[in-house]
């Protein structure tokens, strides 16, 4: 019988929709994991996908709708060029192996006690490439907030960002029209498909949650006795699903950039 993984490393995709607090919930995760001696390491997706850089795009920092547009543009643009649905997955991907790399000098050598929280998804396929390389160390996080309260956080935001105190109709309709996108983008083939990631989480959640929640969610997966974590996957298991996958993403990937459409950051 294979050995199973003491302590191993967990893997967390937050998915969500726009207007909602992420961070808060990145807190309440990490506090809850300290808990349990698991140290957590925080990745926003939309800065890793600034590692590659399709040709002739340019990401804006503001105003705010401008800096969405924008992001969503860009992610779809390396779905799109690399021909793979789940290509921001395959970057996280990266970044843990390059974290591996730096803190232990090895891409393949996992480390004991250590969460890596991925903000975030907007497509299912992302999250069906995250399962297949981790399995069940791999899990999705749907964060809930009433559409009443996202809308109004967003046009504050909006309105922030002008420098305008008051909360015009025209902030309101960028909101909502951001919104709408963010859901599904219908005629953009590599565009943004929450509508299909949302459903499939392992795990939903409340925006306005308290601490107990969290709590009580690491306790089932992590503590309890009759299933924990480790005890069906074994380590040998583990890295072949990690060396097969990733490999071939990784390859995938290379490959892509070799053909001019991209540069690496």
């Amino acid at each position: 019988m294979l050995p199973a993984i003491p302590d191993p490393e967990l893997f967390f995709g937050l998915v969500s929709p726009i207007g909602t607090d992420n961070e808060k919930a990145y807190t309440l995760l990490s506090e809850s994991l300290r808990k349990y001696s698991y140290t957590s390491e925080y990745f926003k997706v939309t800065e890793l996908m600034k590692a590659v850089k399709p040709t002739n795009f340019e990401l804006k920092e503001t105003p705010l709708e401008d800096k969405y547009d924008s992001y969503i543009k860009y992610a779809n643009k390396i779905r799109e060029v690399l021909e793979f649905p789940y290509a921001l997955a395959m970057l996280c991907c990266m970044a843990v192996r390059n974290f591996r790399r730096q803190k232990k000098g090895n891409a393949d050598t996992y480390i004991p006690k250590t969460a890596y929280v991925f903000d975030q998804f907007k497509r299912k396929e992302e999250i069906d490439l995250l399962r297949q390389i981790y399995g069940r160390l791999f899990i999705v996080l749907s964060l809930y907030s009433e559409k009443k309260s996202r809308s109004e956080r967003l046009v504050n935001r909006i309105a922030s960002d002008h420098s305008d105190a008051r909360l015009a109709d025209s902030h309101s309709a960028i909101a909502t029209e951001l919104m709408k996108r963010d859901q599904s983008e219908e005629n953009e083939p590599s565009g943004q498909r929450l509508e299909e990631a949302y459903p499939i989480s392992g795990w939903f959640i409340s925006n306005h949650f308290q601490r107990v929640t969290l709590s009580s969610f690491m306790v089932m997966q992590l503590l309890l006795e009759d299933q924990p974590i480790p005890a069906r996957l074994s380590s040998s298991r583990l890295l072949e699903l990690h060396h097969s996958a990733i490999a071939n993403c990784l390859r995938a990937v290379e490959g892509r950039m070799m053909q001019g459409n991209f540069s690496s950051g």
